[in-house]
């Protein structure tokens, strides 16, 4: 989850963010989505959930929202993601997210989050944060490149301006628009669910980023 602000005196947007990672249980982090495991294939992986807390109340020259400065706050956890979402919960009501004008959800796309959202958050505005939106598109372009050839680049680009404007039905017609071999139908239908299960949470523009 990402995103919110707050402001005693003038009250704007708070955000809550939240992410996973695996903590090795010997002490090394790691990203979430990669298993640390011995040679006889014991994981010694936990998954860490780690939350951050911001207001935003100014905006910038362009009249995009900026984070207040020293305004973040942070909880971790390695316990389940019930947990992590009490956790989250507290720190933001603690926050004053009771006050907050608006509050929103910023989150990597992962189902998990968008449920803690509308358990915790309701009437909550929910937004797949861009860095990890663009992730996928250049996995998304990574899986297409046999077929894109030398315009695998220029694809990935116009694919990118469809990302900003928030075009999802777009990234979607381009990338079905290929022909792929069937043993890559099911990849190709995953990459593309991503954007289609997040579609409404990717309108970028009209959440003035």
């Amino acid at each position: 989850m990402e995103r919110w602000c707050h402001s005693d005196r003038h009250p704007g947007r708070q955000a809550v963010h939240s992410s996973r990672w695996h903590r090795d249980t010997r002490g090394a982090c790691r990203y979430r989505g990669r298993k640390g495991k011995d040679p006889d294939g014991r994981a010694h992986t936990r998954e860490v959930k780690l939350g951050v807390v911001f207001t935003q109340t100014t905006t910038d020259d362009n009249g995009f929202p900026i984070r207040d400065p020293l305004s973040s706050s942070y909880v971790a956890t390695l316990e389940p993601v019930e947990h992590f979402g009490t956790l989250i919960y507290a720190e933001a009501r603690r926050r004053g997210s009771a006050k907050a004008t608006e509050v929103v959800i910023l989150g990597d796309g992962a189902t998990w989050i968008w449920n803690l959202a509308k358990l915790h958050f309701p009437g909550a505005t929910h937004i797949v944060d861009l860095y990890h939106a663009r992730e996928h598109l250049g996995d998304l372009a990574k899986l297409l490149a046999p077929e894109l050839g030398d315009e695998r680049a220029s694809w990935l680009a116009k694919r990118k301006d469809e990302l900003d404007d928030g075009d999802i039905p777009a990234i979607l017609a381009a990338g079905r628009a290929l022909d792929i071999p069937a043993n890559k139908a099911k990849d190709l239908d995953t990459a593309l669910g991503y954007f289609e299960n997040n579609a409404a949470r990717m309108a970028y523009k009209t959440f003035g980023l």
